[in-house]
């Protein structure tokens, strides 16, 4: 039977990317920067979006990070601290080897702050690898994209499945 109960949990509404070339391609959210769910919508002329690599302090080199969204290899640890510090907006991850694709990897991506950082992930499947591409050509000048990213917390009505079988005490014996 079920034993139903309201929770407050944030809720991915959709992401996506566009291309100067009209080009979509979907995102999905990391969880909130503690509390805040970071919704982003790009301001009309776009957002700067410049290839960071794997985001060690090396790679920043050169890089004027400042209003900018950062694209990092997923595999990339903590490392997006180091946009954060440096006035990137927010982080894109691409995975450039889908087997460093880890739940204790996306942990590393957890914001502690209720900052607006956005974070979005991208499968190469869905575009990522164009989009690891066109970034890595552009050098430090970046390309121009158009974020959405709508999540929001919500209240929600959940059940818990409890179950049990018949039986007796000396059934354990």
């Amino acid at each position: 039977y079920f034993e139903w109960f309201n929770i407050t949990t944030p809720i991915d509404h959709g992401a996506f990317l566009t291309l100067s070339d009209g080009t979509k391609i979907k995102a999905y959210m990391f969880s909130p920067n503690y509390v805040n769910p970071c919704p982003y919508i790009s301001p009309e002329d776009g957002d700067i979006l410049i290839y960071a690599g794997k985001g060690e302090y090396e790679d920043f080199e050169g890089l004027n990070v400042t209003g900018k969204f950062v694209l990092m290899d997923f595999a990339s640890r903590w490392h997006f601290y180091l946009a954060m510090a440096g006035g990137a907006k927010g982080a894109i991850y691409v995975p450039e080897n889908p087997n460093l694709v880890t739940r204790p990897e996306a942990d590393e991506k957890e914001v502690l702050m209720p900052v607006l950082f956005p974070r979005l992930y991208i499968r190469p499947e869905d575009g990522g690898e164009e989009l690891l591409n066109l970034a890595r050509q552009s050098g430090t000048e970046g390309i121009k994209v158009h974020i959405d990213a709508n999540m929001t917390w919500e209240n929600v009505r959940v059940p818990n499945v409890v179950g049990y079988i018949q039986g007796n005490d000396t059934d354990f014996i």
